[in-house]
């Protein structure tokens, strides 16, 4: 449960207990927006780069925070940190960059239409996540020896073209149940 792998009796694709912390800020951010929305959002470019700072000073310090040890030879090294299971810096540099955008975002696109794409799709993510995965499978069984990168880009948006109405239908289904229904959270 901590991270991926196979024993005899267990198989784990995705170790869940490392994430549990990144849900938890997720919803301590989704309480504070409730409580006030600006002051969330002024905040939140002094937290993506305090994240940031944090994760370039435990890269260079290196031996903690990940499993792969800055050496100091080039920037892939530097970069080079664990996702699974999340590695503290992995945290540090995806959830301040995520951040900063989130940010940049409010700012550029407050005032934003129902049914702009990233509010569709940032309105169902774990439906979006789920769904993606059988459409971008599909799309690889079509390439078996792999495709170049201006391919994968094209098949992306296509990808994200077939997405966008499924993601909008589920929208549209899940604000009719209940308060309470599990659905609300999907």
């Amino acid at each position: 449960m901590i991270i991926p792998g196979q024993t005899d009796i267990l198989l784990v694709n995705y170790p869940l207990i490392p994430w549990i912390g990144i849900a938890g800020l997720g919803m301590a951010f989704g309480k504070w927006l409730q409580k006030d929305r600006h002051q969330a959002f002024d905040r939140l470019p002094i937290l993506g780069l305090i994240a940031l700072i944090l994760f370039i000073t435990l890269r260079l310090v290196g031996k903690f925070g990940n499993f792969h040890p800055f050496d100091g030879t080039n920037w892939i090294n530097f970069l080079n940190i664990t996702k699974y299971p999340p590695s503290l810096v992995f945290i540090l540099l995806t959830m301040g960059i995520n951040v900063l955008i989130l940010a940049l975002w409010e700012k550029i696109l407050s005032g934003i239409r129902p049914g702009n794409p990233l509010l569709v799709f940032g309105s169902t993510p774990l439906f979006f996540y789920i769904i993606h995965l059988y459409i971008y499978a599909m799309v690889g069984f079509a390439f078996p020896a792999g495709a170049g990168l201006w391919v994968v880009y094209v098949f992306w948006l296509i990808g994200l073209l077939i997405l966008y109405p499924i993601c909008c239908w589920y929208r549209r289904y899940k604000t009719n149940k209940a308060a309470r229904s599990v659905w609300k959270n999907i």
